[in-house]
């Protein structure tokens, strides 16, 4: 009676291992399919290069406010783009509130300088 009751104790715990294993699969694949889709609060902009545009950026402004403002405007191309260079460069102390004139679809690099 031992060997039965074994041999569908095995049988069991495979069927559980395959389906965890087709499950974690399965989400990998839905996890790895959704990689460079926009974030949900990102704004981005299609906007034409080089078009000029006044931007103004209130006083008390942050990194993530400043960069959804110069995504409207088309000035960057996502919002979530800017406030990663900003971070990843540690320049959020040189961020100034202003008027400032751009053009659209300008370089991170030179946005930041």
């Amino acid at each position: 009676m031992n060997g039965p009751v074994r041999a569908l104790g095995v049988i069991a715990a495979v069927v559980v291992i395959g389906g965890g294993v087709f499950y974690g699969a399965q989400a990998l694949g839905d996890w790895a399919s959704g990689l460079g889709d926009p974030l949900p609060d990102d704004v981005q902009s299609n906007a034409d290069p080089g078009t000029p545009v006044d931007v103004v950026i209130p006083a008390g402004a942050t990194a993530r406010g400043i960069g959804e403002i110069l995504a409207e405007a088309g000035v960057v191309r996502s919002s979530n783009e800017f406030e990663l260079a900003v971070r990843s460069r540690d320049a959020a102390a040189e961020l100034k509130a202003g008027e400032y004139e751009m053009v659209t679809a300008m370089d991170l690099d030179d946005v930041l300088n």
